[in-house]
């Protein structure tokens, strides 16, 4: 039997393409803040491919490939959805 995910976030591009996202454990997000100031594009991109829907891990890569901005986006929105705001 599959394991069943939970959808925690939503994504929406621009270009209306719409990606979810998995609740992260305290140990993924212990993972991207002990990597964030050496590579925050790299630390952002790992992370949210960490809690991406399995099903939407290819096209999340895909998009990331050409805007790897997003994983930016995505990360402060989940962070702040968890009461850590990420801007002053």
């Amino acid at each position: 039997m599959a394991e069943k995910t939970v959808i925690f976030h939503t994504f929406e591009t621009p270009e209306g393409k719409t990606v979810a996202f998995q609740k992260p454990t305290v140990a993924q997000i212990d993972v991207l803040v002990s990597k964030i100031r050496k590579s925050a594009i790299q630390a952002t991109a790992n992370f949210t491919l960490a809690i991406v829907q399995p099903d939407q891990r290819a096209a999340w890569e895909a998009l990331l490939a050409d805007k790897p901005g997003y994983a930016s986006d995505v990360t402060e929105s989940i962070m702040e959805k968890l009461g850590f705001p990420m801007r002053g």
